[in-house]
């Protein structure tokens, strides 16, 4: 009959500075990251496929940033969106 492979993970990170100056527009609020897939192992395990997604809530969140006061700049960059996967595996 083969095998189901559930895997999941949460990942919850409070509020935080992305920058050592504490600029407020970068701050980053507290953030939960959901990550799931499910995997069918055949009975011989000489192949699977998985299917899955990482960031599934789409929690869109500054993961780091600077603050170039002397130049007017503050930038910063933002995490990825949901992605969504499948992946084929033979053992050979």
């Amino acid at each position: 009959h083969g095998k189901l492979i559930f895997l999941g993970d949460l990942t919850r990170t409070s509020s935080m500075r992305n920058d050592t100056e504490g600029t407020f527009l970068l701050d980053r609020p507290s953030t939960t990251v959901i990550n799931a897939s499910v995997t069918y192992r055949e009975p011989d395990s000489r192949w699977d496929l998985a299917v899955g997604g990482t960031n599934l809530t789409n929690e869109r969140y500054l993961t780091t940033g600077q603050a170039q006061l002397a130049g007017g700049q503050i930038y910063g960059t933002y995490s990825r969106p949901a992605e969504w996967y499948a992946r084929f595996g033979v053992k050979f």
